[in-house]
């Protein structure tokens, strides 16, 4: 089993690629995440599902990060998966109320927000190879 930096940076390379995929859809069809917020918040499963698989990815990254006793690559990533289930659980508990509030965020400016998306995802791939390979 490979050491937890190197975990890590796997980790951290793949949120990575799909933030830039993410924010590359959104430049791409300006509106796709809109649209997305809207078709999950109308129906009444997706909240849950959406919520589940983001428990999901949140609590595996909280498993395989284990402590916060590592370098600041595992802090990182124990606060996104920390993030990513509360997301979860909101997506569960309230998801009109985030619906409106992701709607309003995506109405803000798009284009900025995918552009800014783009250069973070980079830089996690970048951070996240650095810690495969170093």
């Amino acid at each position: 089993m490979p050491d937890g930096n190197i975990m890590a940076g796997w980790v951290l390379l793949f949120y990575g690629l799909y933030s830039f995929a993410a924010g590359l859809g959104e430049l791409r069809l300006p509106g796709l995440w809109l649209r997305m917020i809207e078709n999950i918040t109308a129906s009444t499963a997706l909240p849950f599902l959406t919520g589940m698989l983001c428990m999901v990815i949140g609590a595996f990254t909280l498993f395989i990060m284990g402590g916060d006793d590592g370098p600041i690559i595992n802090k990182i990533l124990i606060i996104m998966g920390a993030w990513i289930v509360v997301e979860g659980l909101v997506f569960i508990a309230i998801p009109d109320y985030f619906g409106r509030f992701a709607s309003w965020l995506m109405n803000m400016s798009s284009r900025m927000v995918a552009g800014f998306t783009m250069v973070l995802g980079l830089a996690m791939c970048g951070y996240g190879l650095w810690h495969i390979l170093g």
